[in-house]
């Protein structure tokens, strides 16, 4: 869903309706500046990370320097679309990954070097700025986490991954 628009604990939802993976949504907007954010499912996790991406603003509404990276939309008088992006990314998915799942060197094998990388930027927070980050999303989640680096482990141990 779409949140943030009108409320962070209401979310707009999206729908795929041709079936080809891309979930949209049509939505009246006054004119303005808004904030948004995309989220799978209605628990407490599932939000995508857009932090320090480059269409993305830091919010910080108290300036004590907690705040969150939101996605941001100013509305004019005339109507808006918006590009196809992916979850957590700017760009479109189809253009997102060059690696393939796993290889996050990009070098065709799977090795302690692609653990080390993904263990790198998951504690880092930064996988998503990474070259091939997107590859590092080893249970397309949308998220970057240890569960993540399990998975890339447990391939490589197994001599499986790329299969």
């Amino acid at each position: 869903g779409i949140y943030g628009l009108f409320s962070w604990y209401e979310g707009i939802s999206v729908s795929d309706d041709d079936g080809d993976g891309v979930y949209s949504a049509t939505v009246e907007l006054t004119a303005g500046y808004y904030l948004y954010k995309f989220k799978n499912g209605f628990l407490t996790e599932g939000w995508e990370n857009v932090d320090n991406l480059t269409c993305a603003v830091f919010d910080d509404p108290d300036g004590d320097g907690e705040g969150y990276w939101d996605r941001f939309l100013t509305v004019t008088d005339s109507g808006t679309t918006l590009d196809t992006v992916c979850f957590s990314s700017c760009t479109d998915c189809d253009n997102e990954c060059v690696a393939e799942l796993g290889d996050l060197n990009n070098d065709d094998n799977w090795n302690i070097l692609d653990i080390v990388i993904l263990a790198n930027c998951v504690l880092t927070e930064e996988c998503h700025t990474l070259a091939n980050g997107c590859a590092g999303d080893m249970n397309s989640d949308g998220n970057f986490n240890v569960l993540d680096i399990v998975v890339l482990a447990n391939c490589v141990l197994a001599e499986d991954c790329g299969d």
